[in-house]
């Protein structure tokens, strides 16, 4: 988050909350753009706090040089009276910037368990400092158990309701499955959640694939089918499937058959279309039921950039963690 208070002129009773908002920007996560910290409007402060003098400095000048990469896209403006000065959003007295910017981010899954290590696990390669602060005591951001997709839509749609009464806006983002079943399927309820995030002014993450199963490397299905050699055929059939096929394949539960003819689904027709001509194994359904809580408990080893690479989804993850800085 990026701080611009040169709308703000510092004076006696400034100094303090000044001061409780400076700190946060000790942690890595926030920045300050503006004034310039050699502004005399900042001489009393700094005279207060020299040793802020040289924090500010690096602070301002990596945001100089730094524009377009920097933590937010759009900083928080502190001024005296927001109110009465017909500020735009995220735009605050010194006092609310400050309860602002100390919330964690709170990013909201539908299992905090499972989601929260899924993108350790993967944003690993993309962005390590990321991963690192997700740990970290006195993390920046935090995960919340949304409880599923309908919950979380149920809770987007309270907070719509109670956003008007809190004193601080919430600092949020929502990642879901998409739950895609072929390429440029969205569900009803994945829409509806988008559209509850717009109402709410929160970032939505939708997965591009199915769900997470759908992310989860090569390497790992193998080891999992050497472990468990019951399901080396289904574990060896779904890496055997095409990019397409694979990112929306309902890994977890399998896909149904039609029993009169094994060949075909019992799906629409676009998932019929997706999977024609693929070999289904003998099993009635391949499927890895477990396979996540693999992934995410009992496998040690870590993921690489070429396991992503190869599960076409580094792009994606690099927007994700993209996202994740911007709101924090």
């Amino acid at each position: 988050m990026e701080f611009d208070l040169d709308g703000l002129l510092a004076n006696e009773s400034d100094l303090e909350d000044l001061a409780r908002l400076v700190y946060l920007i000790e942690d890595g996560w926030h920045a300050w753009v503006s004034p310039d910290p050699g502004d005399d409007r900042l001489a009393d402060y700094l005279a207060r706090h020299p040793l802020h003098q040289d924090l500010l400095t690096k602070s301002y000048a990596a945001a100089l040089a730094y524009p377009a990469g920097g933590p937010s896209a759009e900083p928080v403006r502190v001024k005296r009276s927001p109110a009465l000065e017909g500020a735009a959003e995220r735009t605050f007295d010194l006092r609310t910037a400050y309860e602002f910017a100390s919330q964690p981010l709170t990013i909201l899954v539908e299992n905090r368990l499972n989601d929260g290590k899924f993108l350790r696990h993967m944003l690993g390669p993309v962005d390590t400092d990321l991963v690192t602060a997700m740990v970290r005591a006195r993390a920046p951001m935090v995960f919340e158990n949304g409880g599923g997709k309908a919950e979380i839509l149920n809770q987007l749609r309270d907070r719509i309701i109670t956003a008007a009464t809190r004193p601080v806006p919430e600092r949020l983002v929502v990642l879901v499955d998409s739950d895609a079943r072929f390429p440029g399927h969205r569900t009803s309820e994945t829409a509806d959640i988008l559209a509850a995030g717009q109402a709410l002014g929160a970032p939505i993450v939708v997965l591009q694939k199915r769900s997470i199963e759908n992310y989860i490397p090569d390497r790992v299905l193998h080891d999992y089918a050497r472990q468990y050699p019951d399901i080396e055929a289904a574990a060896r059939f779904i890496t055997g499937l095409r990019p397409d096929q694979r990112d929306h394949y309902p890994i977890k539960k399998g896909l149904k058959r039609d029993p009169a003819d094994p060949s075909k689904t019992l799906g629409s027709d676009q998932e019929e279309a997706l999977y024609h001509g693929v070999v289904f194994p003998d099993q009635p359904v391949a499927k890895l039921p477990r396979v996540a809580e693999y992934f995410l408990r009992l496998w040690e080893s870590a993921c690489h950039a070429a396991d992503l690479r190869a599960r076409q989804c580094w792009d994606e993850l690099d927007t994700i963690a993209a996202t994740l800085r911007k709101e924090l």
